[in-house]
């Protein structure tokens, strides 16, 4: 996964680059942010997790690379040290997302991160292929500082996708 977005970094001209996954229905307002700070990497707060059986949606902070956005130079910079070390050492299952873990606590980079909030939502569609785990109650977390403002709802709830069927 590392070398195949470090190909399409070093395929495109855009000094600023959204991350974006085939499961998830971004708002038009995700696109609107502009990063402050050329060496951060943001995440987008603003994005529900919703299961596509029954609408049930799901919201905490939490930062998900599909939710990131950052200016190309920073993401080169990070993505060729995450093949070159991947190479060397081979892949380890840590999930670290850019700029949220030190090399000191066995992440990639010392990169910093911050969040966003885009005007509406963001949807996360939750189904079997789904390649993350999908956790659905606060007591699936290990760590419980990892689902911090927990709020759960239904699609529905969420204005800006009324009418929006995610099956």
């Amino acid at each position: 996964m590392f070398k195949q977005i470090l190909i399409g970094l070093e395929a495109m001209t855009e000094p600023i680059v959204f991350f974006c996954e085939h499961d998830i229905l971004y708002h038009k307002s995700h696109f609107d942010f502009v990063p402050e700070k050329e060496d951060v990497f943001y995440y987008n707060k603003n994005v529900w997790r919703v299961r596509d059986d029954d609408g049930f949606a799901l919201y905490y902070d939490h930062k998900s690379v599909s939710q990131m956005c950052a200016y190309r130079e920073a993401l080169l910079k990070e993505y060729r040290e995450r093949v070159r070390r991947t190479e060397v050492a081979g892949y380890h299952n840590g999930g670290y997302e850019p700029g949220t873990r030190t090399t000191k606590r066995g992440g990639y980079s010392n990169s910093e991160s911050d969040y966003f909030i885009s005007e509406e939502p963001n949807l996360d569609i939750r189904h079997r292929g789904t390649v993350s785990e999908s956790r659905w109650r606060q007591k699936d977390f290990k760590d419980q500082s990892t689902c911090q403002n927990w709020k759960e709802g239904n699609l529905e709830d969420l204005t800006a996708w009324k009418g929006i069927d995610v099956r």
